[in-house]
């Protein structure tokens, strides 16, 4: 059994709350580059490689990837199926866990969480 490095480090420096949830910083397991953030509670894991290492070195098995310009290219595609949006409307989305753009959300390194 291979065991991949958590990509959030030891002693989190650099937490910031987002409407009043702790979010702590992650970086590529492999060369440090800052990945964004995520939740602090209810993770027991997280594991996140950059682009740039994705492209050198390959996944370990029964691991999967989603480079950030096709996950970003795929929220643009939802956000433009679900229309125009306030705050409300995104909150909503997000609440519905069967609804695309929240399962996007969660995959997303700087808002999901596991």
């Amino acid at each position: 059994m291979e065991i991949l490095p958590d990509s959030r480090c030891k002693n989190a420096t650099g937490v910031v709350q987002i409407n009043g949830v702790n979010h702590v910083p992650i970086f590529c397991m492999n060369c440090g580059t800052p990945g964004g953030l995520v939740t602090e509670r209810g993770i027991n894991f997280v594991g996140w490689m950059c682009d740039s290492c994705q492209e050198k070195y390959p996944l370990p098995p029964g691991t999967y990837a989603l480079p950030d310009d096709e996950h970003n290219r795929k929220v643009a595609e939802e956000l433009a199926k679900v229309g125009p949006l306030n705050l409300n409307r995104i909150a909503e989305l997000l609440k519905d866990d069967r609804s695309t753009l929240a399962r996007l959300a969660r995959d997303n390194p700087i808002f999901g969480s596991n």
